[in-house]
């Protein structure tokens, strides 16, 4: 197994995604780095269809950014799945439906790719045992001259919802169902008879202000106004927005000391945390932590506090002081002139994200992603494709990527060449991702299209365009077009006429008008394109200008 340090150094780029949030969040990383802007596109869909559409769109526009070819796709998603085989049962954007939804092999079929699933909060606590808090808390015992080391760690991200998991040594613990963790299903005091995820989350929150203050939950402020609310920053009813923080953040502090004692064998660490519960907010972490200690150092009147375990705020430099702070004794061993000097107080260091929730995020789905494959590589594997640091193999030629779990790996013939199933759709390269097109859709440098009918006197497409991206300035003989926006926006060109248009707007593009369309925006541009005339080949173009090389 590589040692995580050493992905710092691996040219092999990942595409992750993360739903757990409002939106779907796509980013590609390289050597323990994000490349260039991450892409948000809505979760909320009208369909399983538009969720899947967003979806492989995301992963594609995303894919433009990287010079090397990616290796896999690793998602982290909310709600009940099964992880291992890629299948959720409760997609984020779609909550009204219900049932299994395959979305591992899907996008395995599309891309050609690996695809690896996990909760948010288990990748969370990988990228930052791998890049953040970790190694923050061991340079800390570094800079005070403390030898003890810690290299497990426990994560926890708070916020719309609630997300939880473990690492053991560089690894995460997923458990026999490889669910790295259901925190969010665990209760508190506050709701015993409820998932914790009702209590410790935003909506938490604002169900306990309006309860305190008397109001419809539909007028509570958003969190950052309650927060200044509770805080003196702004007028309102500080008593209940600092009821409110003051509860939820102690309903919080339960979870975690609980979760931390079950785990106590196998990590024993450090605490970390993110999400917008606790992001600039002192006064929810403080109150978090004195509860984790009230629940750690509890006993009965006859037993003595033996080994109980202190949390330290190292966030608050009183609370950084104790946790550096060494307590032992020198004791002497029996019938030898030898002494030992043991910490007689386990301790855990609580703190906040050094990443960032979403970064935290996208490392650990890119660590995760490269911890599988190099589970599943082979010695062949290893010497039939050497890497560079670039990620291709030597010679240059893009590397073929590595079966997944949840696919049957291909028949493979000397030479190292995948064999192309008779009779299957040719495979295309786009921006160093293959994507098998079986029926569609077609894609182009611009982005892509899928037919959605073909008829003697008339076609429509679905064209996707990615951000950033224009076709070319084109004209057509035979044929008229008409384009109706439906996401993101269009810049549009009829002659010397400039368009802007938004979801909703359409245009007309007369036969023999010189036009073109652009995406000037960060998300891709969704439209529905009629084509009317006697001839829809794709020879009648006359192009006048192309980014790409084509006119």
């Amino acid at each position: 197994m590589k040692d995580k340090a050493d992905y710092r150094h691996d040219g092999r780029a990942v595409l992750t995604l993360d739903a757990g949030g409002a939106g779907l969040t796509f980013a590609a990383v390289q050597a323990m780095e994000i490349t260039g802007e991450t892409l948000v596109v809505p979760a909320e869909s009208p369909s399983l269809d538009v969720f899947l559409e967003r979806v492989i769109t995301g992963f594609s526009t995303i894919a433009r950014q990287l010079e090397v070819p990616v290796r896999a796709l690793s998602c982290s998603l909310p709600g009940t799945a099964e992880y291992r085989h890629g299948v959720v049962r409760q997609l984020p954007g779609l909550p009204e439906r219900r049932g299994a939804v395959a979305l591992g092999p899907v996008l395995e079929d599309h891309f050609g790719l690996p695809v690896f699933f996990s909760n948010g909060g288990a990748l969370f606590a990988l990228g930052e045992a791998a890049a953040g808090f970790l190694p923050f808390v061991n340079h800390l015992l570094t800079d005070a001259g403390i030898c003890k080391r810690f290299s497990n760690i426990f994560g926890a991200t708070l916020g719309p919802g609630l997300c939880g998991g473990a690492v053991h040594r560089g690894q995460l613990i997923r458990g026999d169902h490889a669910a790295a963790g259901r925190t969010n299903r665990m209760t508190t005091t506050l709701l015993p008879s409820r998932s914790a995820e009702e209590t410790v989350s935003e909506g938490g929150i604002r169900q306990a202000y309006a309860r305190e203050a008397g109001l419809d939950p539909a007028r509570v402020p958003g969190l950052a106004h309650l927060y200044a609310i509770a805080t003196g920053g702004i007028p309102g009813d500080g008593r209940a927005a600092l009821s409110a923080f003051t509860e939820v953040a102690v309903a919080a502090g339960g979870l975690l000391a609980n979760a931390v004692a079950l785990l106590d064998g196998p990590v024993d660490g450090p605490v970390v945390v993110g999400g917008s519960l606790v992001k600039d907010r002192p006064l929810f972490l403080n109150r978090l932590v004195e509860e984790m200690n009230r629940c750690m150092t509890c006993r009965g009147a006859d037993s003595p506090d033996l080994g109980a375990t202190r949390v330290f705020n190292l966030e608050d430099p009183e609370g950084r002081a104790g946790f550096l702070r060494e307590t032992g004794e020198e004791i002497a061993v029996p019938s030898s002139e030898r002494t030992v000097f043991p910490d007689p107080v386990p301790r855990i260091g609580v703190g906040m994200s050094r990443l960032g929730t979403e970064r935290a995020v996208a490392l650990g789905a890119y660590v995760f992603a490269l911890q599988q494959l190099d589970e599943t590589a082979t010695p062949e594997d290893e010497t039939a494709s050497p890497k560079s640091a670039g990620g291709r193999p030597a010679g240059g030629t893009p590397a073929s990527p590595a079966p997944s779990a949840a696919a049957s790996p291909a028949a493979t013939p000397p030479g190292g060449a995948a064999e192309v199933n008779p009779g299957a759709a040719p495979e295309k390269d786009t921006m160093g991702v293959t994507v098998r097109t079986p029926t569609g859709p077609e894609h182009r440098p611009w982005g892509y299209y899928v037919v959605l009918e073909d008829a003697p006197t008339f076609k429509v497409k679905r064209i996707v365009v990615y951000p950033g991206s224009r076709l070319s300035l084109q004209r057509h003989t035979h044929r008229s077009e008409h384009w109706c926006i439906v996401e993101g926006e269009a810049e549009v060109t009829l002659e010397r006429r400039q368009l802007r248009l938004s979801p909703g707007d359409s245009v007309d593009v007369p036969s023999g008008c010189t036009h073109r369309l652009a995406n000037p925006g960060r998300v891709p541009l969704i439209l529905i394109e009629i084509q009317q005339g006697d001839y829809f080949g794709e020879d009648d173009i006359v192009r006048v200008e192309d980014d790409f090389g084509r006119a």
